[in-house]
């Protein structure tokens, strides 16, 4: 199959937008599962940051089963400078000084959700960027989830917000 051609970047008042942004996720197969995921979830655009898995690699591709034609995919995308010009709410996971999922509000009908590195999270000028900081409650015993397990619990948490605003 053709890779798609990569539209333009929507202008900052584009309402409503989503993006799920990548920061340097090195695995193909998460970054595969993250944007099967953000498809299923109604993510607009996926912005992947230099560092991360090709998206259009066949490991990739067999982990996202194709979602990569369901949504707009952008590859090395300086988060920094995106996510500094973006005009919503700016979403990141994180255990440093954020709120427990369930306790968040996804309060804009823009929103960009950032997810971080296997190892290393997500960088702190990110993190510096964001306007809402998230963690996900967990036992005592566990360290960290999986960052495609992660993101899919947060990006259900935002559909679902989304959909009971809605009065669907």
């Amino acid at each position: 199959a053709k890779i798609p051609e990569c539209p333009a970047m929507p202008p900052a008042q584009l309402a409503p937008f989503s993006a799920l942004a990548l920061d340097r996720i090195q695995d193909p197969s998460n970054v595969g599962a993250l944007l099967r995921t953000a498809a299923a979830m109604g993510v607009r655009e996926a912005w992947l940051s230099p560092g991360c898995a090709y998206a259009w690699s066949q490991k990739t591709l067999r982990a996202s089963q194709g979602a990569q034609f369901n949504l707009v995919v952008r590859e090395e995308i300086d988060l920094d400078i995106a996510l500094a010009k973006f005009n919503g709410q700016v979403c990141v996971t994180t255990l440093a000084q954020s709120t427990a999922l369930q306790d968040t509000k996804f309060t804009n009908a823009r929103v960009a959700i950032i997810v971080g590195n296997e190892g290393a999270g997500v960088s702190d000028t990110l993190l510096a960027l964001a306007t809402t900081r998230i963690h996900i409650p967990m036992h005592a015993q566990v360290e960290s989830l999986n960052v495609g397990a992660a993101a899919a619990i947060v990006l259900y948490e935002w559909q679902r917000q989304k959909q009971q605003s809605s009065g669907r």
